[in-house]
């Protein structure tokens, strides 16, 4: 049985378009390149490679890439995108290591961001948040983890205070996905005593007062999916953007984990295969002592190897799928094929 649903494609099989949307789309990527060349000679090469990898120019070669599929056909309707891209493994095993902070920002916006508004919100904030979101207008992050704990949500130390028809938020988030970029905040704040259950939700826009944000600096890799400090100093937010039931926010952040451990464990996937998939091809193409690697027994065991683990994995993760797709939550297994998963592409 197949365990994850097919990513909904356009209905229409016909390329769209009229000729002259293609000499549009053609004289669109010409003005971008006139424009590359000209600030190349304008600033420097160093210069136009800092821009070419900022995170504003990728985004923007995504969506021109997404125009020109759409001109093809083959479009992807950014609300069904946005609807079924979350609970679809063969798009995370298909990111594989050229796509992972593509990965990770869709992961945050789409699920992660939006999955705590989507299951608690009122009627009105689900109105005025989602639609902006799945459509790609606007961005949401879920903030979790600070200075002091990493992501041990137990020990939360920012603070949430009633005050009237508010919630007084204090304290600091950081390593936050999509933080500069994102509109809308799910922000897990401790509103009672220590431990699990002091703990709520909130949803705090971008441009409420007392808010403020600054980027980390920049990472290895990953650099289409950014990353911020998040701060909130008297930071006040509605009581009706309260998310859930106060002081029971840690058993909704835990089951959102659950997801986000199987994503991952998903991606590893597509990263073991892509990685057999260059040894194979490189094996076949490099010869040592006058024969292919291929062709010799060693590398073949190392084949081997690595495809029966990969087998593995697969199987691991489609029942899994099939499990959760049945209305099941199997934590243990989750946490194991992320762990065997992470092992095995290591």
């Amino acid at each position: 049985m197949e365990a994850s649903s097919s990513l909904s494609m356009a209905s229409d099989p016909q390329p769209g378009g009229s000729r002259r949307d293609l000499w549009l789309m053609i004289g669109l990527i010409a003005l971008v390149l006139f424009g590359l060349a000209g600030l190349a000679l304008a600033t420097g090469w160093q210069e136009t490679w800092d821009s070419l990898t900022s995170l504003t120019f990728l985004q923007f070669l995504l969506l021109l890439a997404l125009s020109l599929v759409n001109y093809f056909g083959r479009a992807v309707r950014w609300h069904v995108f946005a609807r079924t891209l979350g609970l679809n493994t063969k798009f995370w095993q298909d990111a594989r290591h050229f796509m992972g902070g593509f990965a990770m920002s869709v992961t945050m916006q789409i699920l992660m961001g939006t999955y705590f508004v989507g299951r608690f919100g009122s009627e009105e904030i689900k109105q005025r948040v989602l639609p902006g979101v799945v459509s790609g207008e606007r961005g949401a992050s879920l903030a979790i983890t600070e200075p002091s704990g990493g992501s041990d949500v137990a020990n939360l130390r920012a603070r949430a205070v009633r005050d009237g028809d508010d919630y007084v938020l204090e304290g600091e988030k950081t390593f936050i996905t999509g933080g500069m970029r994102s509109d809308f905040f799910v922000v897990a704040a401790r509103t009672g005593g220590e431990g699990l259950a002091g703990i709520s939700l909130f949803l705090v826009e971008a441009e409420t007062p007392g808010f403020s944000r600054q980027p980390l600096p920049r990472k290895m890799g990953w650099w289409c999916s950014d990353t911020a400090s998040l701060f909130f100093d008297g930071c006040r937010v509605p009581a009706d953007h309260l998310l859930g039931p106060e002081d029971r926010g840690f058993l909704a952040v835990m089951h959102n984990f659950n997801f986000e451990r199987f994503f991952m464990a998903a991606q590893c996937l597509g990263m073991m295969q892509a990685c057999l998939d260059d040894a194979i091809a490189w094996a076949r193409e490099r010869k040592t002592f006058g024969k292919r690697l291929v062709e010799h027994q060693v590398i073949r065991h190392k084949l081997a190897d690595m495809s029966a683990r990969i087998d593995a994995t697969r199987a691991l993760i489609r029942e899994i799928a099939w499990n959760i797709n049945e209305g099941d939550m199997p934590v243990a297994e989750i946490s194991k094929a992320k762990f065997f998963a992470s092992k095995g592409l290591e």
